[in-house]
C-alpha cells in the first residue's frame, strides 16, 4: 500500500467517524435529545460501528443508554435489536460502552458470545469481530 492510499484510507476512515459523532451529536445528545449531553468517541468497523459513551455526571446513567437502545439504532437508520450495550469499563454509573451492527444477527451473535473490555482473553493476542485491529490503530495514531 503506497502512503497516498493509506492516508487516503485514514482519512476516509476518519469522515467516517466524525459522520457517526454528527448523528450522535444531532439525534442523540442535542438538549432535547434521548441523552442530553453525551459524549461518544466511536471507531468504525466492517460492521457497523462501537465507541464509549460519557453520559452527563448526575443527568443521565448506563441503565438509560441500555433503555435507549432501538432509539439509537433508529437514529442511525439500523434495524431494531442492531445495537448492543455494555454497561461501561470502569464499571460506573456515568460510562456505558455500545455496538452499532448494521444487522440484528451481528448483535445477536455478540450477545451469546459477549467481548467485555476488561478481563478479555483476547484483548492481547487478537482482535474479535467488530472490534479495532492494532492496524487500524496504528493508522489512527499515524
Amino acid at each position: 500500500m503506497t502512503d497516498h492510499e493509506q492516508q487516503r484510507r485514514r482519512n476516509e476512515y476518519l469522515q467516517e467517524c466524525a459522520q457517526v459523532r454528527e448523528v450522535w451529536d444531532q439525534k442523540i445528545a442535542h438538549r432535547r435529545g434521548i441523552l442530553p449531553g453525551a459524549t461518544l468517541d466511536p471507531v468504525v468497523s466492517n460492521i457497523g460501528w462501537c465507541g464509549q459513551v460519557q453520559l452527563v455526571s448526575g443527568a443521565n446513567h448506563s441503565g438509560e443508554v441500555e433503555k435507549a437502545a432501538d432509539d439509537i439504532a433508529y437514529a442511525y437508520e439500523l434495524p431494531p435489536g442492531s445495537v448492543v450495550v455494555d454497561p461501561g469499563n470502569r464499571g460506573t454509573a456515568d460510562t456505558s460502552f455500545l455496538w452499532a451492527y448494521r444487522s440484528p444477527s451481528h448483535a445477536r451473535h455478540h450477545n451469546l458470545r459477549p467481548w467485555g473490555l476488561h478481563g478479555n482473553d483476547y484483548a492481547g493476542e487478537s482482535t474479535p469481530p467488530g472490534l479495532v485491529t492494532r492496524l487500524e490503530w496504528a493508522e489512527l495514531e499515524g
